[in-house]
């Protein structure tokens, strides 16, 4: 496990998030569930250097493969929209998904591990404030 995310995980247990610690080959990361409204999101904390991470949604929603001009469409508003964070549509099962990367000179500057849990937050606050809109486009 990077020292990073073993870092992030200690400060995570002191402000009494829940999460799951897992790790493949060389990149270690913590996993967050959270019950938004009409909507059930897994947020993980990636690391697979002592000075990267990066937070990355699962897929919340799918728009179907023959309408993804509109799925980018949808992902460009909302990109501009919400600056905190990356929507990003996946080409091949239209999924949704949104994804931030810590800088570096956080990381090294030690903050790394509050940059963590105020991005899980806002990611969390978006997608839950961004979901209706998404679904109208999906449904309409």
């Amino acid at each position: 496990m990077h020292q990073i995310t073993t870092d992030i995980a200690n400060h995570f247990q002191e402000v009494g998030l829940k999460f799951a610690q897992k790790e493949t080959g060389d990149l270690s990361y913590l996993e967050l569930g959270f019950g938004l409204k009409g909507v059930n999101l897994t947020i993980r904390v990636l690391s697979s250097g002592e000075d990267q991470i990066k937070i990355q949604s699962s897929d919340f929603a799918n728009f179907r493969t023959d309408s993804l001009a509109v799925a980018y469409e949808v992902a460009n508003q909302l990109n501009n929209r919400f600056k905190y964070v990356k929507f990003r549509i996946d080409p091949d099962d239209g999924a949704i998904s949104c994804d931030h990367d810590v800088p570096s000179s956080v990381i090294k500057a030690g903050e790394g591990p509050k940059a963590a849990e105020e991005i899980v937050y806002r990611m969390a606050n978006i997608v839950e404030t961004a979901y209706p809109d998404i679904m109208k486009k999906i449904w309409g």
